[in-house]
């Protein structure tokens, strides 16, 4: 599910920010900040016809796949707002595919759900058509990586207007070659509007037991959660035993996930630093010896590391209590040249959202951030898991669709490098 900036949005839940690519671009931050952090609609315009009226010409090169960040953020807040041929027109001024493909299929949904389901399909047709021809001829050199994941993109976007629309059999027969396939890097997200598609169309205890299949290898959804209660109270009736059921397949998925992430288990030696954090205090990796150390890779214009945070904020709850662990922020490839200012951003960003995370300010040197560098980051958010003798055991760089499973694997995954591998099994 990891996307680099550059290759576009191919269904991940989060986007992984090329931070190198950032470095001295004003303009990538103003957008973020302009744009991609603000709420409404008119503000979201108004920030980026100031960015673009202030760097005239910028629209080149490396900024275009920021400048189409942000059309991808406007696109789908034109499509919350029921405005599918302004929807259309900001998805036709995108040159980035991937940006373009993932407006396309992300503003059929959003429009789809306001009942716009004539816009939602039309929006989709000539991309579905064009990859269906192709199909149909057989060609085994047009199917790239490309075309698969944009095909499969494309299906499940259709697939999920249809269900909204009520047409529950003509999703389940689109899905049903993709979700045949079981392919690892997409099937999760297929999962979730077949069996819907199923439940739909009146096969209750078949989508039951799907979803309870996929409630054992933790891979459902809340939707798909959402769904089986809805059946088990209607099959059953009874609450008390539809928690004793999801407590008995909790267990086994637990036990499936250590197993899991015990195969991504790792042993490296970590690099130490010193760095100084918001309050002007100096942090030495070495100190922390002893302990287990969540090291978080993030900058204030890094929309990804900021999606990230609700996740954290649920692990770091978990230890909240626990001495032996430690949350280290490290704010990289800052764009601000001014270490003063960059520094208050960082502070005021977590005050305001009243995250109680440690931020330290790995500030730019002539090139880049040296302690990123040390850990070899090359992309945000960033994540490394260090156990007490100072061995890397985990490195993250994605995040999982649903924040409740993948808060929940970076706390096996702390409690692994915490305790040691007795506590895989």
């Amino acid at each position: 599910m990891k996307v680099l900036f550059l290759m576009g949005l191919l269904g991940a839940a989060f986007l992984q920010v090329n931070a190198q690519s950032l470095l001295n671009n004003p303009i990538g931050e103003k957008l973020s900040s302009g744009v991609l952090e603000e709420t409404y609609l008119s503000k979201k315009i108004s920030a980026f016809n100031k960015v673009r009226a202030d760097y005239p010409n910028s629209d080149t090169g490396l900024n275009t796949a920021l400048y189409d960040q942000a059309r991808y953020s406007i696109a789908m807040s034109m499509a919350e707002a029921q405005q599918p041929v302004k929807v259309k027109e900001m998805i036709k001024s995108m040159t980035s595919k991937g940006y373009k493909n993932a407006a396309t299929t992300g503003a059929a949904v959003k429009l789809a759900d306001a009942g716009l389901f004539v816009d939602a399909l039309a929006l989709l047709k000539p991309n579905m058509d064009t990859m269906e021809f192709i199909q149909k001829q057989g060609d085994s050199q047009a199917f790239t990586p490309d075309f698969i994941a944009n095909y499969t993109n494309y299906t499940i976007a259709k697939a999920k207007v249809l269900n909204k629309k009520g047409a529950y059999r003509e999703a389940l027969e689109l899905l049903k070659p993709l979700y045949e396939q079981h392919d690892p890097s997409s099937f999760t997200r297929v999962q979730e509007p077949y069996i819907m598609a199923l439940s739909g169309m009146g096969k209750k205890a078949e989508a039951f037991e799907l979803i309870k299949h996929a409630m054992l290898k933790s891979s459902s959804t809340v939707a798909l959660r959402d769904e089986a209660k809805e059946i088990y109270l209607e099959m059953y009736g009874d609450e008390g035993d539809y928690a004793m059921f999801v407590d008995s397949t909790s267990g086994v998925a637990k036990r499936r996930m250590k197993e899991s992430i015990a195969s991504k288990l790792m042993e490296r030696p970590a690099p130490d630093f010193v760095l100084t954090d918001v309050k002007g205090r100096e942090v030495s990796l070495n100190s922390f010896k002893g302990k287990v150390v969540m090291l978080d890779f993030w900058s204030t214009w890094c929309t990804p590391c900021k999606k990230s945070f609700p996740v954290m904020q649920k692990v770091f709850n978990k230890f909240r209590h626990d001495t032996s662990v430690v949350f280290l922020f490290v704010h990289s490839f800052e764009t601000e040249r001014d270490p003063k200012k960059a520094t208050s951003e960082a502070a005021k960003y977590m005050m305001e959202n009243n995250y109680p995370f440690r931020a330290l300010m790995d500030l730019r040197s002539t090139t880049d951030s040296r302690v990123a560098k040390l850990f070899e980051v090359n992309g945000l958010p960033s994540k490394f898991i260090i156990d007490g003798k100072g061995n890397i055991r985990f490195s993250l760089s994605d995040l999982d669709e649903d924040d409740d499973v993948e808060a929940e694997e970076i706390v096996q995954m702390i409690g692994m490098a915490e305790k040691g591998m007795q506590s895989v099994l």
